[in-house]
């Protein structure tokens, strides 16, 4: 079924020949002139513009659900195999967990296909009965990625330049194709709720998308719920255990005996080694630095301990990360605090209320402090 066809059968459009002359090749999201030159052209086609915001949405839906699995198919058998043999044999992380890792995302790559197939029909019930078939397997991964996040840029640029070459500069590093799953769940909520902003209440769809909105949230609170008490339900009992999981990725470095006096006067000789160049540092931005400013304030509640900020912290950088690639606060204020003001995320547990706190707390500092342009 052809997307158009999809608008149809949703009652988005009426007259599905009407389409018959508009590119649909464009993006539901980018910005630049060609772009909204054909939008515009699309939306003209409706007589009701909520209903063509809805439209988009649905695009945008479509279009990222394609570019998310197309990226991932780049990880196959011999892909896994040419990483695994690029990394040094003890490194942080380990290759035995980042095989692990891109393990669990092959696994990942060939469940979404259901999914994804789904979305070219109009059945809503059965896109949420295809996601939540992936519960299990983004739970099990988010909570691998989550130990694994802060060793995750000591890959070395000799594996990234693998992806790169292999995705034509699509995926530019093996840490970005990483962090997809973790924020693909997001991203589906957020898309959700603009649809249901966007949709009537009497549209004869509407129970049926509100019901998939409302699935997707509970979708990604308990793929973040999983990890999370992974995370924090470490037994006291096996403090061995207990190490393991809070600092995986720490190991003894081995020591290296001095060499005899006799031969410490002696010349070294000495080969010169090709190190790859230094990743350049991300931009620090105006976003990093009201972050940073309400993580040290709720530090300072005792009702708060670090790990759950930074749980926090991570959680609400996949949600940002996933509205907002690279976040503009002349562009994007506005749009960060309706999303805010509407709830960011559902406080149903005590991490998602967190999560909430946390996002609160940093539009009250870019109240304070804005507007600041990010730094180039």
């Amino acid at each position: 079924m052809s997307f158009i066809q999809t608008l149809k059968e949703l009652q988005i459009i009426d007259n599905e020949n009407a389409f018959k002359d508009v590119d649909l090749k464009f993006s539901a999201f980018k910005s630049d002139l060609k772009t909204q030159a054909k939008r515009k052209k699309f939306k003209e086609k409706f007589k009701n513009e909520k209903m063509a915001e809805v439209a988009l949405v649905l695009k945008e839906l479509v279009d990222t659900e394609g570019s998310y699995t197309k990226s991932m198919e780049v990880l196959n058998e011999s892909m896994l195999m040419k990483i695994l043999k690029a990394l040094p044999k003890e490194g942080n992380p380990s290759p035995e967990e980042l095989e692990t890792l891109l393990k669990k995302l092959m696994a990942i790559r060939k469940a979404q296909s259901s999914f994804s197939l789904s979305l070219q029909g109009s059945d809503t019930k059965q896109w949420l009965d295809k996601l939540n078939l992936l519960k299990l397997l983004y739970s099990e991964y988010s909570d691998l990625y989550q130990r694994l996040a802060n060793a995750l840029p000591n890959i070395p640029d000799e594996v990234n330049l693998i992806i790169n070459k292999k995705t034509g500069g699509d995926v530019g590093r093996l840490d970005s194709l990483l962090i997809m799953p973790v924020q693909r769940g997001p991203r589906y909520a957020l898309l959700m709720q603009q649809l249901i902003k966007h949709l009537p209440e009497d549209h004869p769809k509407y129970q049926d998308f509100k019901t998939l909105m409302e699935g997707t949230k509970k979708f990604v609170e308990e793929v973040n719920a999983s990890s999370i008490k992974d995370k924090l339900s470490v037994a006291p009992k096996a403090p061995a255990l207990a190490a393991t999981l809070s600092e995986p990725l720490l190991r003894p470095k081995p020591e290296i005996p001095a060499p005899p006096a006799h031969a410490r006067s002696e010349p070294i000789l000495t080969v010169p080694i090709n190190k790859a160049p230094p990743r350049p540092a991300r931009p620090y931005s105006f976003l990093d630095s009201v972050v940073k400013s309400a993580m040290e304030e709720l530090a300072q509640d005792p009702k708060y301990d670090e790990r759950q900020l930074k749980v926090a912290k991570g959680i609400f950088s996949t949600l940002i990360t996933a509205k907002f690639p690279k976040f503009m606060f002349d562009k994007n204020y506005e749009e960060f605090e309706k999303m805010v003001n509407e709830k960011i995320i559902n406080p149903a547990t005590d991490q998602t209320r967190i999560v909430q706190t946390l996002a609160e707390k940093i539009l009250e500092k870019m109240k304070l402090h804005g507007p600041q342009p990010n730094k180039p």
